[in-house]
């Protein structure tokens, strides 16, 4: 075992005791230990500056190779608050003239930034090591492969890090050509893909199926995708998102169990050919000053026009006007709409015979046919509006109990994929497509959780806290929700 290994053996045995409690002693008890054990000199101030001033703020550690200028800023934070800095150290890169390389630390994760480099946040990431989740020797080649002091003196570190950086490009990139060259094998009919398809059936039947069968396979395949994207007569764009491209729509379509689904889509309250709406025979008023869409979107308009009548607008002058059900949703989940019975003293649900509610301060989610959700913690029952408030409600109440909670939650492999992770310590981080990051809300201690879900992934999201709680999740268990 080296010196390197033996010294993060004992850095997290350290670690998991919770012995580095604060931004100094992390500084202290793990950063420069590490620096010296990867030859850098942590005796001599001109090689190892502390508290750095780069004219944005101060680095807490910034390594030179006199008489050149910084190599690398190190940005330490408290413990699982990371991700917190990413934004100040790369202003700290690019505002000292253009740092190549910065590094951010809470002591267990360590990230390894090309502040330069093109993309967001995430992109700019070449490599993030998790103390907890590597063996001793797999931690020790990483951090030697970015912070071995005679590796960032000849460039060698900089040099791996930019080769990585464009793999993960190129990669992405060849990711999202995925359906472009399947739709292109399917249109064309290529040989290949009859063969393999023929020799396929082939295997399994025992007889090879003529070649214009399996074109003719291939063509129904086509078309079958053109018509599910083909929208309906009545169907309306909201052109506050970008048009679909290729990856979006392509001719088949592969699922991707981690995209998460527009709020609007996922909120639909299309109902069944003759049933009711539940908005029928109801006023809508705005509870917002201002709109809370998006400039010019159909569904700004939408609330535009509920805006528009101050002693609010009947649910029949609303759809007249042009407007469907699915904005109404999507203002009932945000809390930006109150709704009350044309008149109160005969209000009756049509579809039950019963009373409804005739407070005309009373929010959507209190009257009848809301999402009102009941959530059970061990025991304890807590009443939601809907099924995001249990979401944070149950992370929030886990987090009462664990000031570690969240923090192990973001770690946990289930909630980082690809294009999003449920709970995280930045906005930026939540999404990989930016358009989503709007859809978001603040849990405690400064985390966030992302909202862009329907009640499946939500449902998912109780699912993994309760493992990373150590509970039970389900009927009767120890969280329990009616979604």
């Amino acid at each position: 075992m080296t010196q390197l290994e033996a010294t993060l053996d004992d850095i997290v045995g350290k670690l998991r005791e919770n012995r580095f409690p604060k931004e100094q002693s992390i500084s202290q008890g793990v950063v420069l230990r590490v620096l010296g054990d990867l030859n850098w000199d942590v005796y001599d101030p001109a090689i190892v500056v502390p508290e750095k001033n780069t004219g944005e703020g101060r680095a807490d550690f910034a390594l030179y190779d006199p008489p050149g200028g910084p190599l690398i800023y190190i940005e330490v934070k408290r413990p699982g608050s990371a991700e917190r800095g990413v934004r100040q150290v790369l202003d700290y890169a690019f505002h000292t003239g253009g740092v190549p390389f910065v590094v951010l630390t809470d002591g267990t994760t360590w990230s390894f930034y090309l502040p330069m480099a093109q993309g967001n946040y995430e992109e700019r990431r070449v490599c993030m090591l998790d103390l907890f989740e590597r063996s001793t020797e797999e931690s020790a080649d990483i951090l030697r492969r970015y912070l071995e002091r005679s590796r960032v003196v000849s460039g060698d570190a900089l040099r791996v890090a930019r080769e990585e950086y464009q793999r993960r490009r190129r990669r992405a990139t060849a990711r999202m050509e995925i359906p472009n060259a399947w739709n292109t094998l399917v249109n064309k009919h290529e040989r290949p893909l009859i063969d393999l398809l023929a020799g396929t059936v082939e295997s399994k039947a025992g007889i090879r199926p003529n070649d214009t069968d399996v074109i003719d396979f291939l063509e129904s395949l086509r078309q079958r995708a053109a018509a599910n994207l083909t929208p309906t007569s009545d169907s309306r764009r909201d052109t506050s998102r970008p048009p679909p491209t290729a990856t979006d729509t392509p001719n088949v379509t592969i699922p991707r169990d981690d995209t998460p689904t527009p709020v609007e889509t996922a909120i639909s309250t299309t109902k069944p050919r003759g049933r009711p709406s539940r908005w029928a025979g109801r006023i809508i008023r705005s509870t917002r000053a201002e709109n809370p869409r998006r400039l010019g979107s159909e569904g700004w308009r939408a609330h535009n026009f509920i805006m528009k009548h101050p002693d609010g607008v009947s649910y029949e002058e609303y759809k007249a006007a042009g407007y469907t059900p699915k904005h109404l949703a999507w203002d009932e989940e945000h809390g930006h709409i109150t709704v009350e019975e044309k008149d109160a003293s005969s209000a009756t649900d049509q579809r039950t015979n019963t009373p409804m509610l005739s407070s005309k301060s009373a929010n959507i989610t209190n009257v009848t046919g809301s999402r009102s959700v009941t959530l059970r913690i061990s025991g304890e029952k807590i009443t939601c509006k809907n099924a995001t408030d249990a979401v944070v409600k149950a992370l929030n109440r886990l987090q009462e109990r664990d000031r570690n909670f969240l923090a192990n939650f973001a770690r946990d492999p289930d909630n980082i994929k690809p294009t999003r992770r449920f709970v995280s310590e930045s906005v930026e981080t939540l999404y990989k497509d930016p358009k989503y990051r709007k859809d978001h809300v603040e849990l405690d201690d400064g985390w966030f959780l992302s909202t862009n879900y329907n009640n499946k992934y939500k449902t998912k999201i109780l699912e993994l806290a309760a493992k990373v709680a150590g509970l039970t999740f389900g009927p009767g268990q120890d969280i329990d929700v009616d979604f």
